[in-house]
C-alpha cells in the first residue's frame, strides 16, 4: 500500500469494490429481481449497470493515461481536484457519438472532443492544475472552464511550459 493510499485511507481496489458492490446490490441481473420489480425497472437497471461498468473501465484507462499514481505523489494537495478531472474526462468519453459538446463557446462534434480528451496525459493534467492554481479571476462556470482547459491542453501545453522556462 502506498503512502497516498494510507494517507487517504482508501485504496483503488477498495474504491473499485465499493462501486462493484453498488452495482451488484442496486442493479440486479435478469431473473434476480424481486417479484414486485417491474420489467421497465429491470431494463433501466441493466442500462445503468452497463453505463457504470463502462465508466469504471474508462476511468481506469484515464488513470493509466495520466499516470494517476505519480500525479498523487507530486500533487498531494490536489487529490480531490485530480479525481474531479478524471470524472469530468470520463463523463465526456461515455457520451454518445451523435451529441455536440459545448466547449469554449463553440458546439463541437462529440467524437472530435473525445479524441482530444483521449490524448490527455500526465503533462496535460499538471498544466491544467497549474492554470487552475494561478488563475486570479472568478470562474462563473467551473465545469465549462475545466472542459475548455482540458480540451485546449494538448494544443497549448508545450508552448506554455516552454514560455515558463524563459520567465525564470
Amino acid at each position: 500500500m502506498s503512502n497516498i493510499q494510507k494517507q487517504h485511507k482508501i485504496s483503488p481496489a477498495i474504491a473499485w469494490l465499493t462501486i462493484q458492490k453498488f452495482i451488484i446490490f442496486y442493479c440486479p441481473l435478469d431473473g434476480e429481481h424481486t417479484s414486485n420489480t417491474n420489467k421497465s425497472n429491470t431494463k433501466s437497471n441493466h442500462i445503468f449497470r452497463k453505463d457504470m461498468e463502462e465508466k469504471i473501465t474508462i476511468e481506469q484507462q484515464i488513470r493509466t493515461n495520466i499516470d494517476y499514481d505519480s500525479l498523487l505523489l507530486t500533487h498531494r494537495e490536489d487529490v480531490e481536484q485530480i479525481d474531479e478531472i478524471v470524472n469530468l474526462i470520463s463523463e465526456i468519453l461515455v457520451k454518445g457519438d451523435k451529441r455536440k459538446i459545448y466547449i469554449a463557446g463553440d458546439m463541437l462534434d462529440c467524437e472530435y472532443v473525445k479524441e482530444r480528451f483521449r490524448e490527455l496525459n500526465n503533462k496535460h493534467i499538471r498544466y491544467v492544475l497549474f492554470i487552475l492554481k494561478n488563475n486570479k479571476k472568478k470562474i462563473n462556470n467551473i465545469k465549462q472552464y475545466l472542459l475548455t482547459v482540458l480540451f485546449n491542453a494538448p494544443a497549448t501545453c508545450c508552448s506554455f511550459f516552454q514560455n515558463q522556462t524563459f520567465d525564470k
